[in-house]
């Protein structure tokens, strides 16, 4: 076989491949709890996407912020946009929720205090459908100019790269999954109240689903670190780490660790 044939063979399959996720479905779930200082930057980054064939959901916990208000008011500018407000609050429980509305080939769970850049959604997609991947994680960028918020991050993301096909890791910032890979699993695990993320790619690991990280990357919000400290958090994330490997998932609130309890951005 001749190298233009093959060239030619390779070319017309990435042309295949590219007609066929150019009509793929994503299902954008965001979930929300007060976050009116934070929704319009994610929602922001979505409006400017080049990739346009998407819906957006956001579940939301019973703010009693104008996260619903502000919500509304782009309902005009993104053709697949709906707002639902749930009584019972909690991560796990609204993923499932906003996954059970979802219409999308892949779901795209996010928080609401990420950003990312406008090829984000196009990117993704390519390295999903080139990958062949049910579920993945992206790397992550701290919002900040703090040194140690970088050198948390950059070391957060060489774990997730090196443990991606042996113990995987995710966090909840950004997650991907087929829709038929979350139905298998059964979705998020609500009785756990802290780390629901890596179980699930892990159960999605332990199903011999085909989970990776993939290389895009998401700006997230280093509040936490600035109302909590930074010392505080990375012992505690070490804490987390180290119950899920020996003691299990944690399914009662041992770490006080809350949801929805930042009033402000603080990104220095």
């Amino acid at each position: 076989m001749s190298f233009f044939v093959i060239i030619y063979i390779i070319t017309n399959r990435v042309r295949t491949v590219n007609k066929i996720h150019s009509r793929t479905m994503i299902s954008i779930i965001i979930i929300t709890l007060n976050e009116e200082k934070n929704i319009s930057t994610i929602i922001e980054s979505l409006i400017k996407q080049t990739y346009k064939d998407f819906e957006v959901i956001i579940i939301d916990g019973n703010s009693t912020d104008n996260t619903e208000k502000i919500c509304r008011s782009y309902q005009e500018k993104i053709k697949n946009f709906s707002f639902n407000n749930i009584e019972k609050k909690g991560v796990s429980l609204q993923r499932n929720e906003g996954a059970k509305l979802a219409s999308g080939e892949y779901l795209f769970f996010m928080d609401a205090d990420i950003s990312f850049d406008k090829n984000f959604l196009q990117k993704s997609l390519d390295s999903l459908y080139r990958k062949n991947l049910d579920a993945a994680g992206v790397y992550l960028k701290a919002r900040s100019k703090n040194v140690i918020d970088k050198i948390f991050y950059s070391i957060m993301n060489i774990w997730f790269f090196l443990m991606q096909k042996i113990y995987p890791h995710c966090v909840g910032s950004c997650m991907i999954a087929k829709k038929t890979a979350h139905i298998t699993i059964g979705g998020f695990d609500e009785r756990i109240n802290l780390a629901e993320d890596n179980d699930y790619v892990f159960r999605i690991h332990k199903l011999k689903l085909r989970f990776g990280v993939i290389p895009t990357i998401v700006n997230v919000s280093t509040r936490r670190f600035e109302k909590e400290g930074r010392l505080k958090m990375g012992i505690q994330y070490i804490q987390i780490l180290l119950h899920r490997i020996f003691l299990g998932e944690i399914k009662k609130d041992k770490f006080n660790y809350k949801f929805g309890h930042y009033d402000e951005t603080n990104e220095k």
